[in-house]
């Protein structure tokens, strides 16, 4: 008798396993549709956003070269209208302190100027799980470290 409980226990056992491995199969790629979908619409989301960055970008891009500074300085380079675009340039990274740096390059592609923006400072580290963190940041790489905007 006892030894007939520990059987069918054990193959009640088995087939609860069998209709549990069962269920979880279609549960799991369901899952899985879930998953690729988020990633689907990120993707896009992360497009969109990519899109108007390159909009904004090409907006203020189009701004800076109507300014009289600039356009003076395209139709006529001299060394007096130079100084001229070359503040136009610093006003225009102070306005706009998005970018790391604004560069003017000539139609052959040589860079004839570049204004840096100003250095931002760095909060400090405060707490002790602060430290550790930023040390293991700066451990990495610096493209993985730092996402700089463009220009």
């Amino acid at each position: 008798m006892h030894g007939r409980l520990i059987k069918w226990t054990a193959i009640v056992f088995v087939l609860l396993a069998g209709v549990l491995y069962i269920g979880k199969m279609p549960y799991d790629q369901i899952l899985r549709d879930e998953v690729r979908a988020r990633h689907q619409q990120l993707i896009k989301t992360a497009d969109i956003l990519i899109q108007e960055k390159l909009l904004d970008l090409e907006q203020d891009a189009y701004r800076l070269s109507l300014q009289s500074a600039v356009s003076g300085y395209l139709d006529a380079p001299t060394v007096v209208r130079r100084t001229i675009m070359q503040r136009a340039l610093i006003d225009a990274s102070n306005a706009y302190p998005r970018y790391a740096k604004i560069r003017y390059i000539d139609r052959a592609g040589m860079e004839q100027m570049r204004v840096n923006a100003a250095p931002r400072t760095i909060p400090r580290c405060r707490t002790a799980r602060t430290r550790t963190t930023s040390r293991k940041a700066w451990r990495l790489n610096r493209a993985r470290r730092i996402f700089r905007r463009w220009i």
